[in-house]
């Protein structure tokens, strides 16, 4: 026997296999505690992402910054460059359409035309002329007042001149012209006093303002009656004045 086997005895078989059960099992709860570490760690950093996510949401469906804490109610506006324009993109104008732009009396000057006689009746006609620089629509019959030479209204009953049309509304462009008629129906058979007008003036349908123009051989006599036509009646254009319409 060697002196080294003497002073290192070998230690009893019963005691090394517990020492290795021993040495297993830590080495198992180590490995236990590890993997419960790590999967704490990915639990929180999944809680965290799935908070930040929920917080920005939040965020943008309120157009503003919520705090980190995410507190209920309370937001920052949201922020925005130096100098940046807050103001909304201007409206782009847009041009009016002149088939729903309906004329004024002011955007029209009023010439007289032909007049003549027929069966009884003086007829005159105007002409309404578009001086604007827009084009725009009329219909329907102007209204008349007719004065004297000192400025005194003749009380002329007015009525509407039927000529068996309905006529459209039209539509004006800058310098066109629409014309209509006025008959006289006023009694002249001597025996009743009579007044010259000296100017008549009119006005568009439901538009403030009016146009005049001295006129000739239109009398008032008591009873007496204007018939108007619609703006742009075919019989308003007749090619000489002995062929204007009489009343009916």
């Amino acid at each position: 026997m060697t002196p080294n086997a003497l002073n290192d005895p070998a230690p009893p078989r019963g005691d090394a296999q517990r020492l290795a059960e021993v040495t297993r099992r830590g080495r198992a709860r180590i490995r236990r505690r590890r993997l419960v570490f790590v999967t704490t760690i990915m639990s929180v950093l999944l809680l965290g992402g799935v908070v930040a996510g929920g917080l920005q949401w939040r965020t943008a469906s309120q157009g503003g910054n919520t705090s980190i804490l995410g507190t209920p109610g309370k937001t920052t506006p949201p922020s925005h460059p130096q100098g940046a324009s807050m103001s909304p993109p201007p409206n782009t104008p847009t041009k009016p359409d002149p088939s729903q732009t309906q004329c004024k009396t002011t955007h029209l000057t009023l010439i007289a035309g032909h007049h003549g006689v027929a069966a009884g009746s003086r007829v005159f006609q105007f002409v309404f002329r578009n001086q604007s620089q827009q084009s725009c629509t009329v219909q329907g019959r102007p209204t008349v007042v007719a004065t004297d030479a000192s400025g005194g209204v003749l009380p002329f009953q007015v009525n509407n001149y039927e000529d068996g049309a309905h006529v459209p509304s039209r539509m004006l462009r800058p310098g066109q012209e629409i014309g209509f008629l006025v008959l006289d129906s006023s009694p002249t058979n001597g025996t009743v006093r009579c007044t010259d007008a000296k100017t008549v003036s009119f006005s568009l349908p439901g538009s403030p303002g009016q146009r005049s123009t001295t006129v000739t051989g239109l009398n008032y006599c008591r009873g007496g009656k204007l018939f108007v036509s619609q703006l742009g009646s075919p019989s308003a254009t007749p090619s000489t004045p002995s062929s204007y319409p009489t009343i009916k």
